[in-house]
């Protein structure tokens, strides 16, 4: 690290962030900032090393440690003393490590729910970049996945994801017969192309769109200035198609319970390498059209059975034109296929709106769905009641929950799939670290719901108020629905308007009380709470 003062001064630190300890990690930042603007009260030789700790250092990695060890308050911490004094350098939010690890491959490489999920939305939502591979090549969601942490892939795929939803997929394989099967379908931002393995994150090449000049863009140089326009050009990432396969318990209540995709496919910016088109919608005549033209396949694919019609299929192909891959899959709406096929024919500039609305701070889907809708006067989600206005009503799907705009509720028709947030989920047990801060500043992702499931919640008369404040112990079958803000009683409060019960009466109540109230879970504005009463 240089010298031995500070290497003793890292030990210090290092030892209060696996511990725990904000409070000392606050007293040593205050030292630290002292040291450097020569206020320090401390001796000569501690004085000169703390001088030299820099946090930035592959050598003092301090963020990626507090996000290794689940530590969501000392992440916080340190991101805030450090960004607000003027006499520290700010902590770089996605400086890697010596292997090209951020601070978020490292909150998601730890399954220790809810810990890890707390600290990859802290990180996530003051906008770190999940789109960097380290050295093995491991995006933080390819970490989360490796992990097996089920509320990390969702937390983070909640962020990158141009498109989710409940689909029937059918794969080509050798047997022409179709076989329509309820999956999960994600696409999303993956990877820069400049960053992985050695051999991979090399320089690449990049074309200005202002002057067409190319340029160079160096290994994990993500934005660089065009030399004859002034251009600000920036690297976009790749595409991924994510499949998983549905949970196979027979229960009515159903939550994607997999961590890892069935299938997995990179895809190419070129669009010459993919080809996406819809079907016509399944009926007989379209089964009776396909047979007279000599397609066996897309025949029987009309004639299969599936509990959705509006079909579109996508090959990719390799340099040569030879199919690597053939998929069809099958949407509810006309509106959600329209969306997949606008990020499938063009997923270059798919790929790139996602990219500038991820860097603003906004969920990759909110570029794409806006680009497909004029400006339009506010509406209100029919799901979860998130008001739109101003730049977020012209979005297509709701900013917050999802679901299709104009979707009507599960009641009013049965060929709608149910919105898919939020399920119920289950909470590990994490021993090592404390309970983390009652109000965290963003909420990990739930596994979405499928469109069968029918949750449903009975208001009692009014009661005791003594039972909101009983702790939740028991056994993990009793330790669901727990209260996501400070995750010790059962969740038995709904805010309204959007209706999610999310907390107990304690703590959404104390939400309540801070000027603009919102909803922990969706972020919606909470003008009351009310408590729902179990059998």
């Amino acid at each position: 690290m240089g010298n031995t003062g500070s290497q003793q001064a890292w030990d210090e630190l290092s030892g209060s962030i696996r511990a725990g300890d904000a409070l000392a990690v606050r007293s040593f930042l205050g030292r630290l900032s002292a040291a450097r603007g020569g206020t320090a009260a401390a001796s000569i030789r501690e004085t000169r090393a703390l001088k030299a700790l820099d946090l930035n250092s592959p050598s003092c990695p301090a963020l990626q440690l507090a996000a290794a060890c689940g530590r969501a308050d000392i992440v916080g911490l340190l991101l805030d003393f450090c960004n607000s004094d003027p006499q520290l350098p700010n902590l770089a939010l996605d400086a890697t490590d010596d292997a090209k690890r951020t601070a978020l491959h490292w909150a998601a490489s730890v399954a220790r729910p809810p810990y890890c999920g707390q600290c990859v939305a802290q990180l996530l939502g003051r906008n770190a970049d999940p789109c960097i591979a380290a050295a093995d090549g491991t995006t933080p969601l390819d970490a989360a996945r490796r992990a097996g942490c089920q509320q990390c892939v969702r937390t983070i795929e909640g962020k990158v994801q141009l498109w989710e939803g409940w689909v029937d997929h059918d794969e080509r394989r050798l047997l022409p017969l179709p076989l329509w099967r309820q999956k999960w379908m994600v696409v999303l931002l993956d990877r820069r192309p400049n960053t992985g393995p050695a051999h991979l994150a090399g320089a690449v090449l990049v074309v200005c769109c202002g002057c067409g000049r190319t340029l160079q863009a160096e290994a994990y140089v993500f934005q660089l200035r065009c030399s004859g326009c002034g251009s600000q050009v920036e690297l976009t990432p790749f595409l991924q198609l994510a499949i998983y396969e549905p949970p196979s318990s027979s229960s009515p209540i159903l939550a994607l319970d997999a961590a890892v995709p069935a299938v997995c496919l990179r895809l190419p910016q070129m669009p010459s390498q993919l080809v996406a088109k819809a079907l016509e919608d399944a009926s007989w005549r379209s089964a009776t059209d396909a047979l007279l033209q000599g397609k066996l396949r897309r025949a029987l694919q009309s004639t299969a059975g599936s509990g959705r019609t509006h079909g579109l299929t996508f090959k990719l192909l390799g340099q040569e034109g030879t199919i690597l891959a053939e998929h069809s899959f099958r949407v509810a709406t006309e509106a959600a296929r329209s969306q997949v096929l606008g990020i499938l024919r063009d997923p270059s500039r798919a790929a790139y709106d996602a990219s500038h609305a991820l860097r603003a701070g906004a969920p990759a889907t909110a570029a794409i769905a806006s680009s497909q809708l004029p400006p339009q006067s506010p509406w209100s989600c029919s799901s979860c009641t998130y008001a739109h206005v101003a730049a977020d009503a012209r979005l297509a799907a709701c900013a917050m929950c999802g679901a299709l705009r104009g979707s009507m509720h599960k009641g009013a028709s049965s060929t709608l799939p149910e919105p898919s947030a939020p399920p119920t989920e289950e909470l590990g047990e994490a021993s090592a670290p404390p309970p983390p801060p009652r109000a965290p500043p963003a909420m990990p992702a739930a596994s979405p719901a499928a469109p069968n499931s029918e949750m449903s919640k009975e208001v009692a008369p009014a009661a005791s108020r003594e039972d909101s404040a009983k702790v939740a112990t028991g056994t993990d079958e009793e330790m669901v629905d727990l209260c996501v803000v400070c995750l010790d009683r059962y969740a038995d409060t709904a805010v309204i308007p959007c209706g999610h019960m999310c907390g107990c009466e304690a703590c959404l109540q104390g939400i309540l009380e801070t000027p603009g109230a919102q909803c922990p879970l969706c972020r919606g504005a909470a003008t009351t709470v009310i408590r729902i009463y179990r059998n």
